[in-house]
Order: structure tokens, then C-alpha cells, then sequence
């Protein structure tokens, strides 16, 4: 219904634009004409497949995952070097 709405306003306004005007003004031969032009049809492709994803086979597996304990370290911080603890976190292997 919104492509048929859309199409009926297109050529409203080809219809507007082009056949009155062009009638006002003369043919060099001496007569006027109303014209309309029409656009060849535009036809679009099927959109594109969708492929499953296919993952390495340590994704599936659940021993992928190692648990990395927390440990102390320092860092630079805004007040200087700072011993601060790293929390532990999962590792992908």
C-alpha cells in the first residue's frame, strides 16, 4: 500500500511538472504537446542468503574458559606508582 501511495504521488508530479508546462509552450512546427515521461521499470534482486556460522570447535567445548587468579601489581596511577590488586577474571584459550 506504501509503494502504491508513493508511486501515486510520483506521477502526480511528473503529472503537475511536465504536461502543463510543456502545453503553454510552442512547437517549432506549430503545435503543442502534452508529455509524460515514463521510467523503464527498476526490478530489484532477492536479498542476499544468509549462511549459518560455523564456530571452531573449542567454542562448543566448555573447557575453553580458564579462571585467572587476582594477583597484586603496580601502576601508574594519578597519585603515582600504587600497589593495587587485579581482581581474577576468564581467560579464552
Amino acid at each position: 500500500m506504501k509503494k502504491l501511495l508513493i508511486l501515486a504521488m510520483v506521477l502526480l508530479v511528473l503529472l503537475l511538472a511536465a504536461g502543463p508546462a510543456s502545453a503553454w509552450r510552442g512547437h517549432p512546427r506549430g503545435h503543442s504537446h502534452f508529455g509524460i515521461f515514463v521510467a523503464p521499470p527498476v526490478f530489484f534482486g532477492p536479498p542476499p542468503l544468509v549462511y549459518p556460522r560455523y564456530y571452531a570447535p573449542q567454542y562448543y567445548d566448555p573447557a575453553y574458559r580458564v579462571w585467572v587468579p587476582g594477583y597484586w601489581d603496580y601502576r601508574d596511577t594519578p597519585y603515582g606508582w600504587e600497589r593495587v590488586w587485579m581482581p581474577g577474571h576468564w581467560e579464552w584459550r
